[in-house]
């Protein structure tokens, strides 16, 4: 395993310190990996659902160039955004 030394500011210092004082962590580098792995799995998350917003943008764009349109209005898109989300 690879040694890494980091900095923290006081507040994130005195956070790490609380979380090894109240026994979840048995260690420093516990904590970090932990930290490391959540931002991880953010990232990875956010890197899906832009993949999907960009797939659905462009299906929205080629209905455009396709003259494939709907009138509606914006509360009707709203509700039906409301809708796919439940």
């Amino acid at each position: 395993m690879a040694n890494v030394h980091i900095s923290l500011n006081p507040q994130m210092a005195l956070y790490l310190e609380n979380l090894l004082a109240g026994g979840s962590y048995t260690s420093k580098s516990e904590v970090i990996n932990e930290a490391l792995r959540e931002m991880e799995k953010r990232d990875l998350t956010y890197q899906t659902r832009l993949a999907v917003l960009r797939k659905e943008l462009q299906i929205g764009l080629d209905q455009i160039e396709k003259g494939d349109l709907e009138d509606v209005t914006l509360q009707q898109m709203l509700d039906r955004v409301k809708v796919k989300k439940v």
